[in-house]
């Protein structure tokens, strides 16, 4: 027979184990997964960016006006916050991408956030060229904004690199390595002409 302490214990515990839960998915904690067998992944790289029509007087603008940046730890978790937080009334139609990346494995692009929770990449066997086309358009997806903005997001591009700088050099490789250099060159402000050689 259970006293009114035990129960009390009980119903203490549970409401705590959901209040974790609940504070865990409002800070936007998610992991990330081998979809061959559910293993987690470490050291993905992700990239969450906001865009929004922008309004200006009589017109309005598209703007990239925020981007938030995470890698995953050993059990492949990661937190991103689900929201800007950024209450501007001149922006409307906001909109959330999130790119995530690791070395070996097919990327993936999640625009509808509910889904970013638990994600499952998947080892992508493309070489060379297809390769390079995958991570460049990783790349530029995860362009967001002005330099300051986009600094967050340079450990993203770095890794991009690094595995393109393991790929067989074609031309075509060494022009895309060319142009995520210049582009991290350009966010962390050196002087981009040496790099052209």
């Amino acid at each position: 027979m259970m006293t009114e302490e035990s129960e009390r214990g009980i119903l203490y515990v549970i409401a705590l184990v959901i209040g974790v839960a609940a504070i865990e998915l409002q800070l936007g904690t998610g992991y990330v997964v081998d979809s061959t067998d559910g293993t987690p992944l470490a050291d993905v790289y992700i990239v969450s960016r906001w865009e929004a029509e922008q309004y200006q007087g009589i017109r309005s603008q598209h703007v990239c006006f925020k981007t938030d940046a995470a890698v995953t730890n050993a059990v492949g978790r990661y937190t991103l916050l689900p929201t800007s937080m950024n209450f501007n009334p001149l922006l409307s139609g906001r909109s959330q991408t999130t790119v995530f990346y690791k070395a070996g494995y097919q990327g993936a692009v999640i625009s509808d956030q509910t889904s970013r929770w638990r994600v499952e990449l998947s080892p992508d066997s493309r070489k060379d060229n297809d390769r390079l086309d995958h991570l460049y358009g990783l790349s530029v997806l995860a362009h967001c904004g002005h330099t300051e903005r986009q600094r967050i997001a340079l450990p993203f591009h770095e890794a991009i690199l690094s595995e393109l700088s393991s790929l067989i050099p074609s031309p075509d490789v060494q022009r895309g390595i060319a142009n995520v250099r210049f582009w991290i060159s350009l966010v962390e402000g050196r002087n981009t002409t040496a790099l052209q050689n």
